[in-house]
């Protein structure tokens, strides 16, 4: 396959890098410059310098907020189906400038892809054909987790969780390990033991059929440690109700951006 990224920032740069290593052909267009590839793709800083129309897909990598400066330079392109990861950006605005015989489809990824741990949920609203959702799903299996959404909405919930979530994880760890160290571990022994804590927690939880809840009962002894410090964060639901203020912070904004 060959794609065409319009854009070569962090997440580009965490999808393209998983892409290389499964012979995808990369052309990007960064008006930055911008390849940290060492010559593995094409790029160019300019689309008029592309002279052939032969991609597969291509993907909207750049900031939301260009999308209306940015596609009135790519009508000739039309008929190509489009992927965007832009949030909060409706397929209605792609459609109002490409044409709304322009598959636009919708993708909430989050920067794990680099590794192969994302999470990749896709939604679109055309009827594509079956070459180009296998073509699609071949792109997106490298990257981690996805599945297809029922609802455009629904990305607004995607954004909260998994776009969002990976930087309340990091602030997470980063707390863990801030505390850790007035407790009197060094900052190396707390840093690397809160990142490996939430690591294999996230492994087991994933490698296990017990639900989450279980999985927390398992690990908390009556009246031990555990059970005491869960108290702060459960009591009042204090964590949940932190969590809930914080994932509708995210939602809210989203849907601004689709204003």
């Amino acid at each position: 396959m060959h794609i065409l990224s319009i854009g070569c920032g962090n997440m580009a740069s965490a999808m393209i890098g998983q892409w290389l290593n499964h012979d995808v052909k990369v052309t990007v267009v960064s008006p930055n410059n911008k390849d940290p590839f060492g010559g593995a793709v094409v790029a160019y800083n300019d689309i008029n310098d592309v002279n052939h129309t032969d991609f597969d897909f291509i993907f909207y990598m750049a900031k939301p907020q260009m999308v209306n400066d940015i596609l009135p330079n790519y009508t000739r392109f039309k008929a190509i189906p489009w992927v965007t990861v832009a949030a909060g950006v409706p397929i209605e605005s792609y459609q109002a400038i490409l044409g709304n015989e322009t598959t636009i489809i919708r993708m909430m990824p989050n920067t794990p892809a680099m590794i192969g741990e994302g999470v990749c949920p896709v939604y679109t609203d055309s009827d594509i054909p079956h070459k180009v959702k296998t073509n699609l799903e071949t792109l997106l299996s490298p990257l981690g987790a996805w599945g297809w959404l029922n609802s455009e909405d629904d990305l607004h919930a995607v954004t909260a969780l998994s776009g969002s979530g990976v930087a309340y994880i990091y602030y997470l760890m980063d707390c863990m390990a801030d505390i850790a160290q007035t407790m009197g571990l060094s900052n190396e022994q707390a840093t690397q033991w809160a990142i490996q804590t939430v690591t294999g927690a996230g492994k087991m939880a994933q490698h296990s059929d017990d639900d989450l809840e279980t999985l927390r009962v398992k690990v908390t002894s009556p009246k031990g440690v555990t059970e005491q410090a869960l108290k702060a964060l459960m009591e009042d639901k204090r964590l949940h109700t932190l969590m809930q203020d914080t994932m509708h912070q995210a939602i809210t904004r989203s849907k601004e951006l689709s204003k």
